[in-house]
């Protein structure tokens, strides 16, 4: 099932330039992957994230619905994609993170709901 176009121990991202082509992008996989260490790390800081802005966020589970925290979400992305990185990336990336996680809240009350 392997592409022998492909060489090893690389991953391929395929990226649309938007004009009808594609660049293939291959990036040389390292023992620095993500682990459970790391990917612990991260959720931690994205708790600490929402716990010292939850002032800000309040209770927004259980007043908006899904489709909102989606929409947040694409709009933080789509910041990040049109303007690149700089110093708020981190925070607009936690923030979408942890809108994640309230839609996911969101989506388990309402299937209990049922």
């Amino acid at each position: 099932m392997g592409d022998e176009s492909f060489p090893p121990f690389q991953t391929h991202l395929i990226v649309n330039q938007g004009d009808g082509s594609d660049t293939i992008l291959s990036i040389p996989l390292d023992k620095n992957k993500m682990d459970e260490k790391r990917y612990n790390k991260v959720i931690n800081e994205c708790k600490k994230f929402v716990i010292s802005r939850n002032q800000q966020y309040g209770d927004c589970v259980d007043v908006v619905d899904i489709h909102t925290l989606v929409g947040l979400c694409i709009m933080k992305l789509t910041r990040i994609y049109k303007l690149g990185s700089n110093a708020k990336t981190k925070d607009e990336l936690q923030d979408t993170i942890n809108y994640c996680v309230f839609a996911l809240e969101k989506f388990e009350k309402e299937q209990e709901g049922k």
